[in-house]
């Protein structure tokens, strides 16, 4: 849903009913569904009606995983959140920004970007389960990236202790290489890779 707001649970709507990081299992016939009014600004063609049901939500609050379905009719849809889809009924064309076209039928699984967006073509009735994940910030993204790749250098540094120095350099620095090398040797490097 357009409108859900940047601390919803979910992309599609307010899910503050599911505990996060609980066990989930649902099937898609369920009769528990929610709207879920697209933009209207975004319907190009027809009277789309959409519904939701949220499933599951991550225990970091990041990620979550949603039932969805819509009626036919054309319009574009903004991807806040990462979001991968299972087609599960109906079928579903999409078009790119690029004008490539896809079209999506019950078994179809697609990835769409967070910051993009796509031209959807309901035909008749399409039901996806989408599973989304919320985009950090850019910082945040860039300093998750950081101790990700700090972290396999440590443990291929466990394995190897002089590729150590060569995989940390690039993204440390002296200095950084140097203040790393000095907390291995004081903490030890097993407790080091558990902290990352």
């Amino acid at each position: 849903m357009a409108t859900a707001s940047s601390t919803s649970s979910s992309p599609f709507g307010a899910a503050a009913d599911l505990t996060p990081g609980a066990f989930a299992a649902s099937s898609a016939d369920r009769t528990d569904w929610r709207p879920a009014p697209i933009t209207p600004e975004w319907i190009l063609e027809g009277r789309p009606v959409a519904r939701f049901v949220p499933i599951a939500r991550g225990l970091d609050d990041l990620g979550s995983t949603t039932l969805w379905d819509c009626t036919d009719g054309t319009f574009r849809w903004y991807f806040h959140w990462d979001e991968t889809v299972h087609i599960l009924d109906g079928a579903v064309t999409v078009t790119l920004p690029s004008g490539e076209v896809h079209r999506l039928t019950a078994g179809s699984i697609a990835f769409f970007p967070g910051g993009s967006w796509a031209v959807w073509k309901v035909e008749g009735h399409v039901r996806k389960l989408a599973v989304c994940r919320r985009l950090y910030p850019g910082p945040i993204a860039r300093a998750v990236g950081v101790a990700r790749r700090l972290r396999s250098a440590l443990v291929a540094a466990k394995a190897a202790p002089a590729a150590l120095v060569g995989a940390l350099a690039p993204t440390l620095g002296r200095r950084g290489l140097a203040a790393a090398a000095a907390l291995g040797a004081l903490i030890g490097l097993d407790v080091l890779v558990d902290i990352v």
